[in-house]
């Protein structure tokens, strides 16, 4: 008999941001991972890197027969570059700002049984990617709730 492994509350829904994404469509192709250890060699970074993983979660209790699960899933947008050359980070952004419009455009993407709650960017582009490794990075801040 094989067993199957409940996922939970926070494993749902970045299974479920990654599975959104990954049926949208944006102006360059990705296949966005889930992980909540990112770590790549720098050569994986030659192609645009899309990575989903869970932040944090804040449970707040509005009855004494409801709580709220409050998830933060950040969407990391990676690729390596030339540093000065903004005429190749120029589309990156563009890709990260479709991301972050993902779900406010497309509620019907939200994961089963949670509600976009809004988004922040940042940084936009992490100096210190591109300083270190000529890494393009961006953090999409995404907020997610749920009642139960």
């Amino acid at each position: 008999m094989e067993r199957r492994l409940k996922l939970s509350t926070i494993s749902l829904l970045t299974e479920g941001v990654k599975d959104a994404l990954n049926v949208g469509t944006f102006s360059q192709a990705f296949t966005a991972i889930r992980t909540y250890y990112p770590h790549f060699k720098l050569a994986e970074y030659k192609t645009l890197r899309v990575t989903v993983l869970p932040v944090n979660m804040l449970i707040e209790e509005v009855s004494r027969a409801a709580v709220i699960d409050k998830v933060t899933i950040n969407v990391a947008v990676q690729k390596q570059v030339d540093p000065d050359d903004n005429a190749a980070m120029d589309p990156l952004v563009e890709v990260v700002e479709e991301i972050s419009n993902y779900f406010r455009v497309n509620p019907d993407q939200t994961p089963s049984g949670f509600r976009y709650n809004g988004v922040e960017v940042g940084p936009i582009a992490a100096p210190e990617m591109l300083e270190r490794n000529r890494v393009f990075t961006s953090i999409i801040n995404f907020s997610f709730w749920k009642q139960r």
